[in-house]
């Protein structure tokens, strides 16, 4: 269950207590009073005046906010690092939820969701879709394989309506070798360069 942010912390912020959530670490070490760590284990700022009193903030895991969490990695809290987030919107009307990098994007193995119902599950890195993922279309299309900078890139198994590609992409596009086959059987085994 989700455990709700404090009305005083809403009210300054427009925070909602049904935000999305995230999993957090608190990072000692990178605190300016590092030396005392119980000095500061309670407290949180933003460096916008805003605050509030956690209990055991320095435990090594914490489930807040989403967006007050990135804001305060992004906004002089580096000790607190963004490790998982759930449902996040991203601007391209997608929901994000999986592992995350410090400043709160996408980074590690993940999900994302599109209205229309098309879903990419597979590796992120700073908040675009990297290495192994497989992205499934609403229409039933899809790509499974390697990516770079959300593109494909590699070697990766590509479906559509009616036809099939497995073999080399590059900049998204088939490119090298790979097999072509057409839903009346006929095929294509050789070069691709589109």
């Amino acid at each position: 269950s989700q455990k709700p942010i404090s009305p005083r912390l809403a009210a300054v912020s427009g925070f909602q207590s049904n935000d999305l959530i995230c999993s957090c670490i608190c990072r000692p070490e990178l605190r300016p009073d590092a030396a005392d760590p119980q000095a500061w284990a309670g407290n949180f700022s933003d460096k916008l005046g805003r605050s509030e009193s956690l209990p055991g903030f320095d435990d090594t895991s914490l489930r807040r906010d989403q967006r007050v969490a990135k804001a305060l990695a992004q906004n002089g809290a580096p000790w607190l690092e963004v490790r998982r987030v759930d449902n996040m919107a991203l601007p391209d009307d997608g929901l994000y939820s999986g592992e995350a990098s410090q400043n709160g994007q996408p980074h590690g193995q993940g999900v994302q969701s599109w209205i229309d119902g098309t879903e990419y599950k597979g590796s992120w890195v700073d908040g675009t879709a990297h290495g192994e993922g497989k992205l499934v279309k609403s229409d039933g299309s899809g790509y499974e394989g390697q990516w770079a900078d959300g593109r494909k890139q590699g070697e990766g198994y590509e479906w559509l309506p009616d036809a099939e590609y497995r073999g080399q992409f590059a900049d998204g596009q088939k490119h090298g070798s790979g097999h072509s086959k057409w839903k009346d059987d006929s095929s294509y085994i050789g070069s691709f360069f589109e």
